[in-house]
């Protein structure tokens, strides 16, 4: 894979997944905008009722950076199931659960997120590499 690492779960009773990671940096709403807009799934805008009072049940979760929009959360990308999530400056992809196990990566994982690679050819400069400073998955 070009972009996509795999990171562990970190494990205990957490019961998170071990995931493939793709970072991307985003330095500005603009730059957040074009991106999710250039991979067909592009950020929604927080619905006005929605703007005040913290989230709860059925409420969406606001871009803690971009507080405008919503966070993506589980997208399909290149046909492929995928979770995007924004972080302070970064967009992160994570592929995971197409496996008989779901806390496992496996071969069709890979698959999936050589599928999603296709679309990040044109970001390539913009790929944070490793996405995370050790090799368990923490968010």
């Amino acid at each position: 894979m070009r972009y996509f690492r795999f990171c562990r779960a970190i494990g205990g009773l957490a019961n998170d997944p071990d995931i493939l990671l793709c970072a991307l940096r985003v330095d500005s709403e603009a730059q957040l905008v074009h991106l999710t807009r250039s991979l067909g799934v592009p950020v929604q805008e927080v619905p006005t009722f929605d703007r005040a009072g913290p989230p709860g049940r059925n409420r969406p979760t606001p871009i803690e950076a971009f507080p405008r929009f919503i966070q993506p959360g589980r997208v399909r990308l290149a046909n492929v199931d995928c979770f995007l999530w924004v972080g302070q400056a970064r967009l992160e992809l994570s592929v995971y659960g197409a496996a008989a196990i779901p806390y496992e990566v496996d071969r069709k994982d890979v698959e999936n997120a050589r599928k999603i690679e296709e679309l990040l050819v044109p970001f390539a400069d913009l790929v944070i590499d490793p996405p995370n400073e050790d090799r368990c998955f923490t968010r």
